[in-house]
């Protein structure tokens, strides 16, 4: 049995009161018996249900990968089931982005242009070099949903502003285990590992996730509209 640290349950009991709050059902630390057959043994921290939607929520802390892996694999079990969703929580320190003085997150349409430019590489048959230009899109586009949002500054890394995301609501809990998912592949090519196999098709998925995650032109307005993010206190 996996033993929570004390951050952990607090943080439990925090995010079932706030699921509460919004008119959920909220069930902790569900038993066997009140989850179905077909979770196999995977025991989530919550189970919250509003109408006849149900997701499973899990929380750990930055350092539990073997945990990570197991909410991944929960994830794509409830992938095929329409009525049940699945988020992931994940606590720990912010990670922050060392960049150089004057670096800018990408705009939409610089994002549209990567995007031109991974489906070019991915044409000539450069699928590792279309995942670079893709994956870049891809974390300007997260930023971008965090920062319209005011939830989050530009220089955290990857994961962090994935976690940021998914607890927020500006992606879903299968939105992030695809993404971490993912980025094995992109952590792989651009830190000088040989793929001996690489399907392009983890490309084109990327790609898709980015087109349907990207910020509508209206979304910019009204951002543009509101003015600067405050970082949350």
């Amino acid at each position: 049995m996996i033993q929570l640290s004390s951050k952990e349950r607090q943080y439990i009991k925090e995010t079932a009161a706030k699921y509460r709050k919004q008119g959920y059902e909220v069930i902790e630390k569900p038993s066997t018996e009140q989850l179905p057959d077909f979770f196999c043994g995977y025991r989530p921290d919550l189970i919250v249900r509003i109408g006849d939607y149900t997701k499973a929520v899990e929380v750990m802390t930055r350092q539990q990968e073997s945990r990570e892996s197991h909410s991944v694999n929960l994830a794509r079990l409830l992938e095929d089931k329409p009525d049940w969703g699945h988020e992931l929580i994940i606590l720990g320190q912010v990670e922050w982005l060392n960049t150089p003085d004057g670096a800018a997150s990408l705009d939409r349409d610089e994002v549209l242009q990567q995007m031109e430019r991974a489906k070019e590489l991915l044409g000539a048959k450069f699928p590792q070099e279309a995942l670079l230009v893709s994956w870049a899109a891809l974390e300007a586009t997260v930023r971008m949903r965090n920062k319209f949002e005011g939830i989050a500054p530009d220089t955290l890394t990857a994961p962090a502003i994935f976690s940021v995301g998914v607890f927020h609501g500006t992606i879903s809990g299968d939105d992030y285990s695809l993404l971490v998912d993912i980025m094995k592949y992109r952590n792989a090519v651009a830190h000088g590992f040989k793929l001996t196999e690489f399907d392009p098709a983890v490309v084109r998925k990327l790609n898709r996730t980015v087109k349907r995650l990207l910020p509508s032109v209206a979304a910019v307005e009204r951002y543009a509209w509101r003015g600067p993010y405050k970082l949350p206190d």
